[in-house]
């Protein structure tokens, strides 16, 4: 509140997860945003977007006298458009699952107010039919249609004019920055929740990629038994259209095999992805200079032709059936696919300053590439259209600070001099939990995949199994999980412990509900598990950090980073890696201890974390209270037995 009513711009608040956060940005809120100055609230989820709105709202109104207005704000795409639904209806497909699909959409469409799609709890919606029905944005609404009044993204801008709390996630925040109208409202009041996540997702923002192989396979698809044989049946009385229509294609047909000639004439093969200098890419020749040329007047016509046909077809609107409407519909999606093309190529061509990096995969002798640009420094917030139209930002997360520098998460996102205040935890660690290391670790840079991997096991087969309690096992490379899950899985049979591990079942949704299910069930998982992970209370009792949290420094955006942090005279293990390797490990000691009743214990496999100086700071990083025991696998497990066991009784004693 006391921000929210100073002059400075910037706040980072540090507090840790299950201290009751949303509460306290929320009760103060209610004072101060109106419908006319909301708050925004962006979170790093959709997830923790509907938690706000059904969980914590409802619990503050209880005590406020004038509650608070708040609504979830998603992207037009997540809502079903009720005139192009109709469409589908009045000229039905012939295809049971299309069928099947639209009859559970009229059943939904009784009850739902929000006609907002992951309301169906479907785990992908990737069928025909919702390309057909999803929302593409009021602007395509057409006005004289009968369910103009209650469109269902219309009516969220209604609702979003009357209330007083905004809720978005850091994407849709971000995507700010590439609207040509904004969608939020200038304001007084963002608060960023999660915000240990904006630096990434600013990052990977700044990223494009082109695959001119993919490309030109769906251009193949399209044209000869797709969208375009479609619309040239629809447009056959109208002589322009045909016209503009046929250019479009023949210009479409030229730029996929200029896009293979050119990219066969770069000297450069590099079958893997790749860092690629400006030097690398040219020869001098003639003949390339000659066919970039082309490649750009191929893509300005194409631009250009779009525009005309876009015009065309929204002049004549009227004329067209419901279901000839969809059809142009998905041609406008894909002319702006076209129009993001184009800015990536155009960029990887011409951007050539060190903060962008350009990677190059081409096989030799091939005339397909996949190209990818990425800005350095796309993880600074300045500049964004969306920072400079709020008066005052609160950053709040549970992991914003390391040791010795508390302006960490500051230059990560591009801001100095910016006050940070820390929240200290109510927890009691020396009793909620312990932190166990390995006593005699192997020699991880110097073994094989396979050794490694029955290292691994070894040690986990005493620690997960003489326990029976749920285990969550944190790795840094999908290799090393799947060889390790490949081995445990075997013995897991023999002690009646379902394990479950990502990347072999399903979504990572669909992979956490399995584990809940499961009685003390084990997760073996990789990067999106060490955070975000809402596991309470008796969901998990045993964390595992198998390898020290480092990012992998073979990644190509990893490499990159450090060599652009290098050349400005910056040290980037002790700048980038080492302060990223610290907050996941706390991330990972997060999964644990989420609240005051919270019990549970974390084991490092990985003896660095006291052998070496960058693992005694990464111990720094975790709370002093922490008890640490140094031991080996047996013993770790025979000391968790024993700490659950005085868990265990003193629940009971309580009890009596």
């Amino acid at each position: 509140y006391t921000h929210y009513t100073q002059p400075e711009k910037n706040l980072i608040i540090e507090a840790e997860t299950g201290m009751g956060k949303t509460i306290g940005y929320l009760f103060p809120a209610a004072y101060l945003a109106t419908p006319e100055n909301p708050l925004i609230v962006s979170t790093s989820s959709i997830l923790l977007q509907n938690q706000i709105i059904s969980k914590d709202i409802p619990l503050v109104n209880q005590v406020l006298q004038q509650p608070l207005q708040a609504v979830l704000v998603k992207s037009h795409r997540h809502y079903i458009d009720l005139q192009r639904f109709k469409a589908t209806l009045d000229q039905p497909v012939e295809q049971k699952q299309y069928a099947q699909y639209q009859m559970g959409i009229l059943v939904w469409l009784t009850k739902t107010e929000t006609g907002d799609f992951d309301e169906l709890n479907l785990v992908r919606l990737d069928h025909p039919l919702f390309t057909d029905i999803r929302h593409r944005g009021v602007d395509f609404l057409a006005k004289d249609q009968p369910f103009y009044e209650q469109d269902f993204v219309r009516h969220l801008y209604r609702r979003m004019a009357q209330s007083n709390v905004l809720i978005v996630n850091h994407a849709f925040l971000m995507q700010e920055n590439r609207r040509a109208q904004p969608l939020l409202p200038t304001s007084d009041y963002l608060l960023i929740d999660e915000a240990q996540q904006l630096p990434q997702q600013a990052e990977g923002f700044s990223q494009h990629v082109f695959d001119s192989a993919h490309f030109k396979r769906q251009f193949l698809q399209l044209n000869e038994e797709g969208l375009f044989e479609e619309i040239a049946q629809i447009i056959t009385e109208d002589d322009f259209l045909q016209r503009m229509f046929s250019l479009y294609r023949n210009a479409l047909s030229v730029l996929v095999e200029t896009q293979e000639q050119y990219f066969c004439t770069l000297s450069i093969d590099a079958p893997e992805l790749q860092v690629v200098q400006h030097r690398d890419l040219y020869d001098g020749s003639l003949e390339q200079d000659k066919l970039h040329q082309k490649l750009s007047l191929y893509y300005q016509e194409i631009n250009e032709i779009q525009q005309q046909l876009r015009q065309r077809f929204e002049l004549t609107n009227d004329r067209w059936y419901a279901r000839q409407r969809i059809v142009i519909a998905r041609l406008f999606d894909f002319f702006s696919q076209m129009d993001a093309q184009e800015q990536t190529v155009t960029a990887w061509f011409t951007w050539w300053h060190p903060r962008y990096v350009h990677w190059l995969k081409k096989h030799p002798q091939s005339g397909n590439a996949v190209i990818e640009l990425a800005d350095l420094e796309g993880h600074s917030i300045v500049e964004s259209t969306w920072y400079q139209r709020y008066q005052h930002i609160i950053y709040l997360g549970g992991t914003l600070k390391i040791p010795g520098n508390k302006e960490y998460f500051a230059h990560q996102i591009g801001l100095t001099d910016v006050p940070v205040k820390t929240i200290p935890a109510f927890y009691d660690y020396s009793k909620q939990t312990r932190l166990y290391v390995i006593k005699k670790g192997l020699s991880i840079q110097q073994a094989s995949a396979a050794e490694y991997a029955d290292y691994l096991v070894e040690a986990l087969v005493p620690i997960l199994f003489d326990n029976p309690q749920p285990a969550l096992v944190l790795f840094t490379a999908h290799e090393t999980l799947k060889n390790v899950y490949d081995r445990l899985n075997k013995k897991a049979l023999h002690y009646g412990r379902e394990i479950v591990a990502q990347g072999t079942g399903g979504t990572r949704e669909k992979i956490l509900k399995k584990f809940l299910l499961a009685e003390n069930g084990i997760l073996l998982g990789t990067s999106s598990f060490w955070e975000g992970v809402d596991l309470p209370g008796q969901a998990l009792k045993i964390a595992v950090v198998t390898r020290l949290p480092f990012e992998n420094p073979k990644q190509p955006m990893v490499q990159a980073r450090h060599a652009f942090l290098e050349a400005e005279g910056i040290d980037s293990f002790k700048e980038d890696a080492l302060p990223k390797a610290i907050l996941r490990l706390r991330q990972a000691l997060g999964r644990l201890i989420r609240s005051e009743e919270d019990t549970g214990v974390m084991v490092v496999l990985d003896r660095r974390l006291l052998s070496t100086k960058y693992g005694k700071r990464m111990v720094k990083g975790l709370p002093k209270n922490l008890p640490l025991i140094e031991a080996s696998p047996i013993e770790i497990a025979e000391d968790i037995q024993h700490f659950f066991a005085q868990e265990e009784k003193a629940a009971a004693d309580f009890e009596k």
